[in-house]
Parts: structure tokens; C-alpha cells; sequence
């Protein structure tokens, strides 16, 4: 494909494998992330691979990161051509966080950063989003699993904004479900969950809908 595509969460697994299955494809790729490190050595990978990135240290977290983040994307091409919000943060081990015991810091934390990360890096793009734009949204289905924590919650929480933005917006808007939480995933789950993604990002005809995707549409 043919333009730019900003992602967040970079320095993480599953964003990594994202971004390079976007620039393996010829987009532009805008990278942020918490670890400045890690982030400049992905885009760096990415350009020794022949493609096209550039990364900015940026916190899900902060809007003004992310503002900066939005801008910069916007910068090169015409605008913003996809959206990947996949910014994620774990504070212990999926299945043995019960609600009653989590503390408040990793609930709020947990949320700002999935839930209202996904939220803020959407908004903040929607200004520079093409008119045939499309917002690709990871989401981990937890909503049901017993020791799900505040991830489950997050998560759940995160659809719903996806939703919303589906309602809201002229652009395509949907979510790609990936069957296990990526901190913990293997290499091949990994791949396959990025390849979904990316999948999704470059099909222009591919209705979205404020769906969430599980992969039966590509059979």
C-alpha cells in the first residue's frame, strides 16, 4: 500500500510485527512508544529492511503526545491513511487478576493506557485522517475469563470506544480480535494476529462497521 499508517504501542511485540508488516507493504510507517530506545531501534530495522519509518517517543497515556505523534504522521503524504491504536500494558498475569483484588493503580493504569489510549490516539488523528482513512483497532476478547483483571475490563472498554468512533466517523472503523493477550503469545500467534491486522488496514473494500474481525472474513 501506498501511504501512512500511524501505530502506537512500538517496542512491544505485537506492534513491532505490525509495523513491519505495514512497511513490508510500502507504507510510511509512524511509530510511538514509551521506550525512546526501542522505538528508534525498530525504525531503524525497518529502514535497513528497505522500508520507511521514523518514531517519536510517545505515551499512550498523554494526549499531547499523542497530538505530537498525529501531527508528525500527517506531515508526510496527505494525511493519515490508517490508524493502529496498540498501545497495551500488563501488571500481572492474565487469569489469576481477580477484580477484588487489584489494586487501584493498575486498574487506572491499566485503563488509561488501553482504553483511553485508544481513545486519545483516535481523536487525535481524526483531524489528519483521510477521508478514506480506516482506524484499525487490537482488542484481546477477556470480557469472559475468570481472572481477566482490569485487562478483561480495559479491553471491553476499548471496543466500546471503537464503536463509538464507528458511529461517529465518515471513515472505516473496526477491530481485529486477537485470541491471546501478547505479552504471553508465541511467535507464530504473534504472526498471525500482525498479519490479521495488517490484513485489515490494507483492504480498502473490506467493510468494518464498528465490527470485530476474528479472521473468518479472509476464509
Amino acid at each position: 500500500m501506498e501511504g501512512t499508517v500511524l501505530l502506537t504501542g512500538a517496542g512491544t511485540p505485537l506492534a513491532d510485527r505490525v509495523a513491519r508488516g505495514f512497511a513490508e507493504r510500502g507504507a510510511r510507517v509512524v511509530l510511538g512508544g514509551r521506550d525512546e530506545a526501542a522505538v528508534l531501534d525498530l525504525a531503524e530495522a525497518i529502514e535497513g529492511d528497505g522500508g520507511w519509518a521514523t518514531g517519536l517517543r510517545t505515551d499512550a497515556r498523554d494526549e499531547f503526545d499523542l497530538e505530537r505523534l498525529a501531527e508528525t504522521a500527517a506531515r508526510f503524504g496527505d494525511g493519515i491513511d490508517v490508524v493502529v491504536p496498540a498501545a497495551s500494558v500488563s501488571h500481572g498475569d492474565t487469569g489469576s487478576e481477580p477484580l477484588q483484588s487489584t489494586s487501584f493503580s493498575a486498574f487506572d493504569d491499566t485503563l488509561r493506557t488501553i482504553a483511553r489510549g485508544a481513545f486519545a490516539t483516535i481523536r487525535e488523528a481524526v483531524p489528519h485522517l483521510r477521508p478514506d482513512g480506516r482506524v484499525v483497532v487490537p482488542v484481546v476478547r477477556l470480557d469472559e475469563r475468570a481472572g481477566a483483571g482490569p485487562l478483561g475490563v480495559a479491553q471491553a472498554a476499548r471496543i466500546a470506544v471503537m464503536a463509538g468512533f464507528a458511529a461517529d466517523l465518515d471513515q472505516a472503523v473496526g477491530a481485529v480480535a486477537v485470541d491471546t493477550v501478547p505479552e504471553t503469545a508465541s511467535a507464530a500467534e504473534l504472526d498471525e494476529a500482525a498479519d490479521r491486522i495488517v490484513w485489515v488496514g490494507t483492504t480498502p473494500d473490506l467493510p468494518l462497521d464498528g465490527a470485530v474481525l476474528d479472521g473468518s472474513d479472509r476464509e
